[in-house]
């Protein structure tokens, strides 16, 4: 009779008798155990290290709560996915037989027939969602993944088994037998968006056609060369993507391709002169492919900045949007105003450290231009000697007195610890 079946100790309890007469559970429960065999693939095993595991021994009352034990105790190794209780009776004992079924471990992973895509591929996507040895109770889901991909690559009607096999369960391969069918066919092909050119052209640009084989991830690697390109451009914020819907169980498709260009974007840089290298820096529309409030904003701070740590005291970037029918100006005002120069740059409050000590630290130099990126600098270096001199509340803060009333000369800054 099988008695148990165990998996994650998940108990559940099925009756089957070997001998010509049925039993219920109770006419086993309290008789005398006769023998305990252990078995893994049906094969006994005789080790005493494992045999003491199972706490049901001969001549012992048989109890449900023993049997558990032991399972657990099998399980606990981790050396198995699942320990199935066998019960027959003997007389009036009852033999009980504990079989276990090995945890398989994936070290391999094969594929065979008609893959549909590279097998490297695919195998690098079941590594990617599901780790390099994926377990044998997730092979469903690996599966549900490599049909999810095989349709993106135009194969709707993919069938896959899978199975795992090796003599030596540390070892196995999980091996997937394909047969991807045929590929869909483009039948039709809807355009929505404010394209940037006429639908004949864009289809051309993008390279795709009706009757074509479908391949999604193929699609998809145009649709960004063709994104980059509308970039190019100065369409900073487009946005391309598709839909596929198959038709006629899946031996056709018809195509939406979402073509959003955007408005074409210009950027105009009026007023003091920024080098270009540092304007698509500070300025990153075109990296960013976007002109919100967000990215002009941290552009306008991003100039500012830039000219400050060179020196200039206030110095501003203002920008205005213009939208002038498809296109969109962006004109940035660049006035960077008079150069800074640090007048006198004094230390205050020093008391437990010498000026002799803390000048080193301190690189903000009266006739050198004014850097607030510096001053910092001197701040953070000032501060860090008196904490390892041991004084660990310490806070040094510098004081700037801008002065540009007199002429664009910083007058003296303080550093008081």
């Amino acid at each position: 009779m099988r008695w148990f079946r165990g998996a994650a100790l998940a108990v559940s309890v099925v009756l089957l008798m070997l001998t010509p007469a049925y039993a219920a559970v109770g006419d086993y429960i309290g008789r005398p155990i006769a023998e305990v065999r252990l078995q893994i693939s049906g094969k006994d095993l005789q080790d005493p290290v494992m045999l003491s595991m199972i706490v049901t021994r001969p001549g012992a009352p048989l109890a449900m709560i023993e049997i558990r034990e032991s399972m657990a105790h099998l399980f606990g190794l981790g050396l198995y996915q699942d320990v199935q209780v066998d019960a027959a009776l003997s007389g009036d004992r009852v033999v009980l037989t504990y079989n276990l079924i090995p945890a398989y471990r994936v070290r391999r992973i094969l594929f065979e027939g008609q893959t549909g895509a590279p097998e490297n591929d695919l195998r690098r996507l079941v590594v990617e969602r599901h780790g390099a040895s994926p377990s044998r109770a997730r092979a469903e889901q690996v599966v549900a993944t490599l049909q999810a991909v095989l349709r993106e690559r135009g194969y709707a009607q993919a069938k896959i088994s899978v199975r795992v096999e090796g003599e030596n369960p540390a070892n196995a391969a999980m091996i997937f037998a394909i047969q991807a069918g045929r590929r869909a066919r483009i039948v039709d092909i809807g355009l929505q968006g404010p394209l940037p050119a006429p639908a004949a052209q864009v289809l051309r640009e993008v390279n795709v056609q009706s009757g074509d084989e479908y391949d999604g991830i193929v699609l998809e690697q145009r649709l960004v060369r063709y994104a980059d390109e509308l970039r190019s451009q100065g369409y900073y914020e487009a946005r391309v993507s598709h839909v596929a819907r198959f038709l006629d169980d899946g031996a056709a498709v018809g195509l939406t391709l979402t073509i959003d260009a955007g408005p074409r974007v210009e950027i105009v840089f009026e007023g003091d002169p920024l080098p270009g290298a540092d304007r698509d820096r500070l300025v990153p529309i075109a990296r960013e492919h976007s002109v919100d409030e967000d990215i002009l904003e941290d552009s306008k701070f991003g100039v500012e900045r830039y000219f400050r740590d060179r020196g200039y005291c206030s110095p501003r970037a203002d920008y205005q949007r213009a939208e002038q029918g498809a296109a969109l100006r962006i004109t940035f005002t660049i006035v960077r105003g008079s150069q800074c120069t640090v007048e006198q740059a004094t230390l205050l409050g020093h008391t437990s450290i010498s000026a002799a000590e803390l000048a080193p630290l301190m690189l903000t130099k009266s006739g050198q231009p004014f850097n607030e990126s510096t001053v910092g600098g001197d701040v953070a270096r000032i501060q860090s000697l008196y904490r390892q001199r041991g004084f660990a509340s310490a806070m040094v803060t510098s004081q700037v007195d801008r002065g540009e009333a007199r002429g664009g000369v910083v007058p003296p800054s303080s550093v008081a610890p």
